[in-house]
């Protein structure tokens, strides 16, 4: 199961916040109207969409992968102090039993 499934499968269960997996790979997360991105590689120019607020990557430029519970921890990290996200104990201790 790659990273993006991870995330994408624990968001599924354990919260509401609103997530699919597009073709190219890339998990499309939805909250309270804003639009964030994860993925393992940038997002093609050559086509005009509506673009994420924010973006972030489960691999490094020198294609290292994270771990799906750093970038799942990046994620609830920025939602707490961008969008008074409830990160709670029961939702931490979840996200470390991956």
């Amino acid at each position: 199961m790659t990273t993006i499934e991870k995330i994408n499968n624990f968001l599924n269960e354990n919260t509401a916040i609103e997530s699919k997996i597009a073709g190219t790979g890339s998990l499309y997360i939805k909250y309270n109207d804003h639009k964030i991105r994860i993925s393992d590689h940038e997002e093609a120019v050559t086509r005009l969409r509506e673009s994420a607020e924010k973006c972030f990557y489960t691999k490094t430029a020198d294609n290292k992968e994270f771990d799906a519970i750093d970038v799942m921890g990046d994620l609830f990290d920025y939602l707490e102090e961008s969008y008074d996200f409830d990160f709670s104990r029961e939702l931490q201790a979840k996200l470390f039993e991956l």
